[in-house]
């Protein structure tokens, strides 16, 4: 629950990551409950999936649309199921060993500066 932001908005659901973050000892055993029975059926519940477009404004004329930038708004339970499987998934692929050393892409805590340094270093290798 710690990578909730609890300072947007919520989705159309209404509630939001702070009052979920606040209550988080009365809902637990509920939001386990739902997501569990998510991950056995393989079912999103439809109106999770769906997702609230806002025009940010960014600078300039109000009237032309490039001056905008859009956010997506979803629903905190949606997140917090996208944290937990990508979680699951990423330890489930790590203790398994389903992807190369030199992946650099889709790993947490390797980037394109390890892929340029490996990259250089396998360059001056004679």
């Amino acid at each position: 629950m710690t990578r909730l932001k609890t300072d947007i908005s919520p989705g159309l659901d209404g509630i939001s990551a702070k009052e979920v973050v606040n209550n988080i000892d009365t809902l637990l055993l509920f939001i386990t409950d739902l997501l569990n029975m998510s991950i056995r059926q393989a079912l999103v519940p439809t109106n999770m999936k769906t997702t609230v477009l806002r025009p940010i404004y960014k600078k300039g004329n109000h009237k032309n649309f490039s001056n905008y930038r859009p956010i997506a708004l979803q629903e905190t339970l949606l997140k917090i199921l996208e944290f937990y499987l990508a979680d699951t998934m990423g330890n489930f692929i790590e203790k398994n060993e389903l992807i190369i050393r030199q992946q650099y892409g889709y790993k947490q805590g390797i980037g394109t500066t390890d892929l340029l340094e490996h990259f250089s270093e396998t360059v001056k290798q004679p």
